[in-house]
């Protein structure tokens, strides 16, 4: 019974520490990170949502780009995507209004923000309040995690250019996991 005490004052030392040492490291660049804690976002699923939507899948995906998880962007930047459509990288989509807005709820229901993935939490530290990034380039954790990663290799035929993360992320397609273990970039 006695030991009983002794474990539940060591385990709510810890809860203190644990507390601390979160908002320690969560500096204010750490915003998403600091609001969860550090350890929730540690122990979160590194691999984010995959779409499983059917008119996001259908509309979304296919030839132009491989399908996005909407746990990559914030719910800012899928507004600011779906609203310039008539412009969307180059092409004119066309949809009807209510497809429009169904895959806008979607994406913004599904979003970094509401995501239950460490990815997300860190992509959404990467971008700046008054940012509206059209890309997960904008964020600066992958901008720091690609850094290395030169035009020349982007534009190599089996990868086609920066967007085309399946190139490089192994399974990330049926997984959502971009972690860096499952990246290989390919030779040609």
């Amino acid at each position: 019974m006695r030991y009983r005490k002794y474990a539940i004052v060591l385990g709510y030392i810890i809860l203190l520490i644990s507390n601390a040492i979160s908002n320690t490291y969560a500096a204010d660049n750490y915003k998403y990170e600091r609001n969860l804690g550090f350890f929730t976002v540690l122990m979160m699923p590194s691999e984010v949502p995959l779409t499983n939507d059917k008119e996001t899948k259908q509309y979304c995906g296919g030839d132009c780009h491989w399908l996005y998880p909407p746990g990559l962007l914030p719910s800012k930047s899928w507004r600011a995507i779906m609203t310039k459509l008539n412009t969307h990288f180059g092409e004119k989509v066309e949809l009807p209004i209510y497809l429009t807005q169904k895959i806008e709820k979607y994406l913004v229901d599904h979003a970094a923000e509401v995501t239950y993935s460490s990815t997300s939490v860190k992509i959404l530290d990467g971008i700046a309040d008054d940012q509206t990034p059209l890309s997960v380039f904008g964020s600066k954790i992958i901008k720091r995690k690609h850094h290395k990663i030169t035009k020349d290799v982007y534009d190599r035929q089996s990868i086609k250019n920066s967007t085309n993360c399946p190139a490089c992320h192994i399974g990330v397609k049926n997984t959502g996991n971009f972690d860096e273990d499952n990246a290989e970039i390919p030779e040609r």
